[in-house]
């Protein structure tokens, strides 16, 4: 999916996106980010919310504006 999204595409290293993902939470804690926003499990290699407020909270957002203003459109 992400390759789907990114201005690489199909040239895009797996092995980067795999190292960010799993850097997720580490980044978290270095940033004071509680509680944590997002979890990455390695053995499904899926992305999860686990915030239930910041899910209320992007529930009530604009997506199509949140997505231009992070540039992902």
């Amino acid at each position: 999916m992400i390759k789907e999204k990114h201005a690489a595409g199909e040239r895009l290293n797996e092995g980067n996106i795999t190292q960010a993902l799993q850097s997720s939470a580490s980044l978290q804690v270095t940033k004071n980010v509680r509680p944590r926003v997002i979890d990455y499990d390695q053995t499904t290699r899926v992305l999860n919310v686990v915030d239930r407020s910041f899910i209320i909270w992007l529930s009530m957002q604009d997506r199509v504006e949140l997505a231009q203003e992070l540039g992902i459109t």
